[in-house]
């Protein structure tokens, strides 16, 4: 029983005990279980990590940018491998490098500086630009984002993503020099176009082409197509006297340099002894010469050339493009300021052809005549001396008349038959005779000998013709190379011909008396002429003008105007109306009356009349009339409001003569009034719309009995119809 006992206490163990195994292993298959399902997810979550891994590098090894990772000590401790693609280097090269040893001089110290601020301030962005050795030496511009990570975990760096720029420097560098070289060439436009005078452009031109160019010489040469050479018209760092000394250039030699038919080039002019021979001796050791061609369309006006001195210069093809710009801008200016110029020479010339044309219509003195004739001519033309020698229609001599500018006085000896010496000939032949040079080669003894002191060079004689008779020489000396162009020549032929119409408008005075007074009547038959097409225009008004002119004539003699005041009255009084040119059909005939907006324009008419014949000289005198005869004298006229003796006395004159005219005719609106019923009107209104001293004046010459034809009904006085008479004088 005691074993029994026993025995069935330990099947009791053993089975308890087999409990707890199988719950214990059940509870291990568990565990296993969970294990095996962690140790698959661990798996799965590494494979996915290497894969995102993989895609990672494989976007910042193929990114456009590169990543460089910087410790605390500033050197690389990473580096992408499109570091190799970007600046050449295996990323084994710049391992442990600090980027500032590859940067270039000039920008290390300011990357060092932003390295060493970033350092001081955590999770800083900045981004900078420098240039940086690439592997194969060259520098290369990069663009880099630098962002301070070392207190990121697991980060502990500064990063860099940086991108090669150097292309996009370039392109930046090029539109920065474009609009630079833009707004040169703008500038140096605005200089010019702001020249009138040509001398001052092409100082300037030759200025800004040196400084452009970086050179210390420039000079502007100008075409001459007539002798198709090019002339020095201008530098910049030459010597004072260069241009005395310098030779013109050819166009065949011009030409023999010339690249692309614009471009001349020569590196070393000293080599070339057909071109550098024409260079003054006053200059020396120019070496590499580059110009341009001057163009105003096709038509070449000269050339723009800068050069060195002492060594050999390169001129690169910007530099070329730059001056040929320059030489586009300038081409306009200098046209713009011969343009200029030669209508300023035509003014002058006018003028001075004015002032000899008063002295000969305003003396009888040939001596005087002639002798400020030749004043003008020497100072208008820059020459030194010029005589006139006058013609004898008797013996066929030329004798001297006149001179200016001579050292001596031995040109007064000058006596020349036709065709002896230069005189001689140029009266024989009638034709100009011009020396550039070296005149006194060509003088025959006698004059040699009257005129070594005066050492001449250059000559220009001329004969003085009138009417097909040769009347005289004129005679030009210049102690210098004469070289006239056209306009000159041109010039001195009109000074020769106003010469000729001295010399006979002093033999010829009556002629010229009666020509001026053909003229003058000429002069009035032409106003005549403009007073009956005004007559004719207005039709309300014909044979007006003739009738109210000789009526103010009477007036103004009446008045005791003197013959010049009582002529400008005449003149006056046939342009009176002219203004109505400037009035519309439809007012101008209009029956009825005006409204105030037609009435308006009505009285500007006196305006337009002044307008119109102002600006010719010789009817200022007679403008009182036309634009003030619509004044009245107590201030109510029209167009200033002028009153009392404020009004022109041809005015006041005229305004009565125009009313007695005007209320005496016929017009639509009412038949014409008697002469006593005038006479009475005018009278009444002394004082108010006439002056009465001419009023009194009238009244002395206006007195019956009239002749005239009664008219068949006589009108009842209208108030309305004489404001519309007044209106339409």
């Amino acid at each position: 029983l005691q074993i029994q006992s026993r025995n069935q206490v330990l099947n009791e163990l053993v089975m308890e005990r087999t409990t707890e195994l199988t719950r214990t292993n059940d509870e291990l298959t568990r565990i296993n279980t969970q294990l095996r399902t962690e140790i698959s997810d661990r798996k799965m979550a590494e494979a996915a990590l290497t894969v995102r891994e993989e895609h990672f590098r494989a976007m910042i090894e193929n990114a456009p940018d590169g990543i460089v990772l910087l410790g605390a000590d500033s050197k690389i401790k990473y580096t992408s491998h499109s570091t190799e693609r970007i600046l050449g280097y295996n990323p084994a090269q710049v391992l442990g490098r600090n980027p500032s040893d590859l940067t270039h001089p000039e920008d290390a110290p300011e990357l060092i500086t932003l390295l060493g601020e970033l350092l001081q301030k955590p999770h800083r962005v900045i981004t900078t630009q420098y240039r940086f050795l690439h592997a194969d030496g060259s520098w290369h511009w990069i663009e880099s984002t630098i962002n301070n990570q070392l207190a990121v975990k697991n980060v502990n760096a500064i990063v860099f993503n940086y991108r090669d720029i150097t292309d996009r420097k370039a392109v930046e560098a090029k539109v920065a020099h474009e609009a630079a070289r833009a707004e040169a060439l703008l500038s140096i436009a605005s200089k010019l176009n702001t020249q009138l005078k040509l001398e001052t452009v092409l100082q300037t031109l030759c200025q800004s082409a040196a400084h452009a160019l970086k050179t210390p010489i420039a000079m502007v040469y100008l075409y001459d197509a007539i002798q198709q050479v090019f002339n020095f018209a201008s530098g910049f760092g030459l010597p004072a006297d260069y241009k005395s000394n310098v030779r013109p250039v050819p166009l065949a030699i011009y030409e023999s340099f010339k690249f692309d038919g614009k471009l001349t080039y020569v590196e070393d002019i000293q080599l070339v002894p057909a071109a550098y021979d024409l260079i003054s001796e006053s200059v020396v050791n120019i070496r590499s010469v580059v110009g341009v061609n001057l163009m105003r369309g096709n038509q070449l006006i000269g050339s723009i050339t800068a050069c060195s001195l002492g060594e050999e210069r390169h001129f690169t093809a910007d530099e070329i493009s730059l001056l040929q710009g320059l030489a586009d801008q300038a081409a306009q200016a200098i046209s713009n300021a011969r343009l200029y110029e030669e209508a300023q020479s035509r003014l002058l010339n006018m003028q001075a052809l004015h002032r000899i044309d008063t002295i000969i219509n305003n003396t009888l003195d040939l001596n005087l005549t002639l002798k400020f004739i030749l004043e003008q001519m020497t100072n208008h033309l820059h020459i030194d001396a010029a005589s006139i020698l006058i013609a004898s229609p008797y013996t066929n001599l030329l004798e001297f008349g006149a001179g200016h500018g001579f050292y001596t006085e031995n040109i007064r000896q000058t006596r020349l038959l036709f065709g002896k010496g230069l005189p001689g000939k140029i009266a024989l032949e009638r034709h100009p005779i011009h020396f550039i040079r070296e005149v006194e080669q060509h003088l025959e003894p006698q004059r040699f000998n009257l005129l070594a002191p005066e050492k001449f060079q250059g000559y220009y004689g001329i004969p003085l013709l009138a009417k097909g008779k040769i009347l005289g020489v004129l005679e030009i000396f210049h102690r210098s190379p004469l070289e006239p162009d056209s306009e000159w020549i041109d010039f001195v032929e009109t000074m020769a011909g106003q010469t000729a119409i001295a010399i006979e408008n002093t033999t010829l005075l009556n002629n010229l008396q009666r020509s001026h007074t053909e003229l003058a009547l000429a002069y009035d038959v032409t106003l005549e002429g403009w007073s009956r097409a005004m007559d004719l225009r207005d039709r309300e008004t014909e044979g007006h003008t003739q009738r109210v002119a000789d009526m103010t004539v009477k007036l103004a003699q009446q008045l005791g105007l003197n013959d010049t005041e009582i002529i400008n009255a005449r003149r006056g009084a046939l342009l009176h109306d002219m203004g109505k040119l400037g009035i519309p059909d439809e007012i101008l005939h209009k029956p009825s009356k005006l409204t105030a907006e037609e009435w308006e324009i009505m009285q500007k008419h006196p305006t337009y009349a002044y307008e119109m014949l102002s600006p010719i000289a010789y009817l200022r005198p007679a403008l009182e009339i036309p634009y003030c005869h619509h004044e009245k004298w107590d201030g109510t006229g029209y167009p200033r409001g002028l009153k009392g003796n404020d009004i022109p006395l041809a005015a006041r004159i005229f305004s009565v003569a125009d009313v007695w005219d005007a209320l005496r005719s016929d017009r639509p609106y009412r038949k014409a009034w008697t002469s006593e019923k005038v006479r009475n009107y005018i009278q009444d209104h002394s004082g108010d719309y006439f002056d009465p001293k001419v009023v009194e004046a009238f009244l002395q010459i206006i007195q019956p009995p009239f002749s005239e034809n009664p008219p068949e009904e006589t009108p009842p006085t209208n108030e309305a119809n004489i404001t519309q008479t007044l209106r339409n004088l």
